[in-house]
């Protein structure tokens, strides 16, 4: 969308589907109505409770460069239905999906996130076998697993990451010989 000269990114959500801001800008918005936003910009977007879950096609409404965060945090609807579209989300680099009830089947779809270095994954249905076959395992940055089924399976595979800054594991299991 063309204005005033300036190039702009088109956002409709036809009812409430939780909240966003442009990435470095605090100020949330409830995702629902049109917006504009300036076309070199990217939004973090909060999906909360939202009924459109059901639908398989949630991500192709979007263009595969507007999203760069995307949050489904604590939203015990969210399933793998949604995910099945993920990966046309191309400039994805955050995802937290922390206590939503998805399972091992959306692998494949964080699988396609070429850029994704931020991964919060805790509380899920996702086994730690399935962590491993995560292609950008090595590559990121930060990963949440706190409360997986197997923490001594993915430390193991992350001992010599020289890319992990932030993991957060919370498993009562582990022990001193785990994180040394």
């Amino acid at each position: 969308v063309f204005l005033d000269g300036k190039k702009y990114r088109a956002f409709d959500f036809p009812s409430v589907i939780g909240s966003f801001n442009i990435v470095g800008h605090g100020l949330q918005k409830v995702a629902y109505g049109r917006y504009l936003i300036p076309f070199n910009e990217h939004i973090h977007l909060r999906v909360q409770g939202a009924l459109e879950l059901n639908e398989p096609g949630f991500f192709k409404r979007f263009m595969p460069d507007d999203l760069s965060e995307l949050s489904f945090s604590n939203n015990m609807i969210a399933t793998n239905t949604p995910f099945t579209n993920l990966g046309h989300l191309q400039y994805l680099h955050y995802l937290n999906v922390n206590d939503t009830d998805i399972s091992d089947a959306v692998i494949d779809q964080i699988n396609k996130l070429p850029i994704l270095d931020n991964l919060r994954i805790g509380g899920t249905n996702i086994s730690a076998h399935a962590v491993l076959q995560l292609r950008r395992l090595k590559n990121l940055k930060t990963l949440g697993i706190r409360a997986s089924d197997n923490p001594t399976l993915i430390l193991d595979k992350l001992r010599n990451s020289e890319t992990i800054e932030e993991l957060e594991c919370g498993a009562p299991s582990l022990n001193e010989h785990d994180i040394d």
